[in-house]
């Protein structure tokens, strides 16, 4: 579709190391993260969500995976503490 093409960027599109976009956020995260938000990150519903909530976890983060309508594996929830 021409308005997807047209914006996002060719990563998005086409692939790649998603993992190091992640690692590269989540690195700067506590930096400009306050104790007291909520990140809402998504993922793509391709068996990304263990590696990428295991990777939340190892930078400190709680982390919780929600699924989209369609039950497909679509956010990550990260936090400083345990929202439950």
């Amino acid at each position: 579709m021409v308005d997807v093409r047209e914006f996002e960027p060719p990563l998005a599109l086409l692939g790649g190391r998603t993992d190091s976009m992640y690692r590269r956020f989540l690195r700067d995260l506590p930096n400009i993260f306050p104790e007291t938000d909520t990140c809402f990150c998504e993922i793509g519903a391709c068996g990304q969500a263990e590696k990428m909530k295991d990777l939340f976890i190892s930078c400190g983060l709680w982390a919780e995976v929600k699924r989209d309508l369609a039950g497909k594996e679509r956010v990550i929830i990260g936090s400083w503490k345990n929202l439950s």
